[in-house]
């Protein structure tokens, strides 16, 4: 006989629920409701509303986290040469 696996409650840790709220979502996350909620203005973060509630999946979280993860491999010299030009449009000084 095996036993039944448990379903997560409102008092669960935020680790282990299937869906989270905002607040939950932006502390699992340490970003800000505003740059949550501009995630998912343009797209790249997926919700599920529930009357007024609006809920996000572990699974997307972890595919936004991901995405996240992997706009952060750039290469190191395009960062280099689109800082100089920042620094140089900014300071009007040539790189």
């Amino acid at each position: 006989m095996s036993t039944p696996t448990p379903v997560p409650t409102a008092t669960a840790p935020v680790a282990q629920q299937w869906v989270l709220t905002i607040d939950q979502a932006c502390k699992a996350a340490q970003v800000s409701r505003n740059r949550l909620y501009k995630e998912i203005h343009a797209g790249r973060l997926r919700i599920m509303k529930n009357g007024r509630r609006t809920l996000i999946s572990e699974w997307a979280m972890r595919e936004w986290l991901q995405t996240l993860e992997q706009g952060a491999k750039v290469d190191s010299a395009s960062v280099a040469d689109a800082t100089a030009a920042s620094v140089s449009r900014r300071f009007g000084v040539s790189a």
